[in-house]
This record gives C-alpha cells, structure tokens and sequence, in this order.
C-alpha cells in the first residue's frame, strides 16, 4: 500500500514528482518524466535516467550477502520496473528529513535519514568496529589519535550487507552497528554531468560540517565526517537552461549545501532523540 508522504514543500515549487511511503517501510519518490542521476545507490548506482528513488528501512540485523538483489525484488513488488535506484538503511523512513531552497525558477529538495552508529573519518582514520580490534592493521598515518587510543585496524574483502546498513560480519569476523547517513538531493533544474559531480562534493562537505557540529567523534576524539556506509543520489529534472557547476560559490551549490546542512543536522537529533541522548 502507497501512503502519500506528508507535504514536504510548497505544492508550487516542483511539479510533476510525488513522494510516497510504502508499507511503513520505504520511502519513494516518483517522477512523471525520467529524471536524471548520479548516485552511489546500492540498487542501480550505474543508471544516468530513472523515474523512481526509493529509501528501504532494514532490521537492524539485517545480513543478506546480496542488498541490492533484495532491493531490486521490492522494486518488482513495487512494480517499478527498472527505471528506479534503491538505498538500504536502518533509521525508520517515517521519520525522513526534508528541506527545500528556492531562488526564482530553481528548487533543490533534499531528503535524508541519519544513523550514525557507525562513524568514520574519511582520509584520517580508518572504521572503528565497536568492541572489535582483530584484522589488518591500520595504515601507518593512523597512528594514535590526540588522546593515546591506537587507531582501529583497516578491514578488506567485505561482503555486500557489509558495506551496507546493518550489515554483518565481515571475513575477519567484525561486525558493525548500523549506522548510514542517506541523502537525496533533488534539482529542478538542468545540471551538465559535470555540475552533478560539482554537486557530490558539495553536499558531501555540508554533510561532514553537520556531522562535525553536531560534535560527533570517533573514539580516539578526532571529528567524524560521516559513516563508513553513506549513500548519495544527486537527481534533477532537466528543465531550464543548462547549469554548468554547482560549487559552493554558486547560487545551485549553496542552495544545495544549505538544505544538506540543515536536513543532516536534523536527522542527527531525530536519531539521537529516537536513542535516548
């Protein structure tokens, strides 16, 4: 059953794009004409035109070796078709964050759910599994972090439910709590390939400043940028003339930034509040 997703912006700023919940479990939107993407989505992160982006809530053990061929099975049950990209997550989809800029004819909505059980530090440190401390060992830059703790060892060779939300052991036996931080960005407007690059980066560096603010750190104390499981699909509806970057230093890219920013930050607490602190 399709539940019609409460009203998450002014009904006359993007037409056309619908957002539903699915059987309490999966948040979509549904786009009358195909929009186009660039994603890092575990079902269909290869496509460049869907109609259909979908967040699914998995337990918290969830442990398939295969999350996209079960993501692709809700898509059949959805029936839609091919032309959909698919995000895993534990944080309930109910409780999924939306923000929205407007500048003139230009709308970015952003949607994102923010579990940050599983933090990390991209380029700094490698993943902290909880209460884990077998595996490789950790490259030489890790060294001990500012407050003597040696930094966690590096793990290869995960399975898919590894690199995933709730995924479960990898070959070395570590295990990690769920914990992804999922982010949609939507655009009305007409981005080159290259300005949708433009726009990863930028909503991948307002993620990490939100986590960062909201004073969230690995256990060695240096600041987490994210979870080692964040997921990003950059979508826009291809009308208007053609919009070449997105950059912090344009008008698209602060918007986009500024609704990232606030969307992660709220999902933060939402996830804090559901834990009790």
């Amino acid at each position: 059953m399709f539940v019609e997703y409460p009203c998450w912006m002014p009904v006359h700023c993007l037409s056309d794009i619908y957002c539903f919940i699915f059987q309490g479990h999966t948040f979509l939107i549904a786009a009358v004409r195909p929009l186009k993407v660039l994603s890092s989505a575990v079902l269909g992160g290869e496509k460049q035109t869907v109609r259909y982006i979908f967040n699914h809530t998995v337990d918290r053990d969830y442990a398939s070796p295969h999350p996209e061929r079960d993501l692709a099975a809700l898509a059949g049950r959805m029936g839609l078709g091919e032309q959909a990209v698919g995000l895993m997550t534990a944080v309930d989809v109910r409780h999924t964050v939306s923000q929205v800029e407007q500048h003139g004819e230009l709308v970015v909505a952003v949607f994102a759910t923010a579990g940050v059980a599983n933090l990390c530090s991209a380029g700094v440190a490698a993943p902290w599994p909880p209460g884990e401390r077998g595996g490789c060992a950790a490259p030489a830059h890790a060294g001990r972090g500012d407050c003597g703790v040696q930094a966690p060892p590096v793990q290869t060779g995960f399975s898919g439910a590894d690199r995933e939300e709730g995924g479960a052991s990898g070959r070395f036996g570590q295990q990690y709590r769920p914990g992804t931080i999922n982010i949609i960005v939507l655009v009305d407007g007409h981005l080159s390939r290259s300005a949708m690059v433009n726009a990863v980066i930028t909503a991948t560096e307002a993620k990490a400043l939100a986590v960062q603010q909201a004073g969230l750190c690995l256990p060695d104390g240096r600041p987490a940028t994210g979870t080692t499981t964040d997921a990003l699909v950059i979508a826009c509806t291809g009308r208007g003339p053609l919009l070449p970057y997105a950059g912090a230093a344009t008008v698209l890219g602060s918007m986009i930034g500024g609704a990232v920013y606030r969307a992660v930050e709220q999902g933060i607490d939402r996830y804090r509040a559901a834990k009790g602190g």
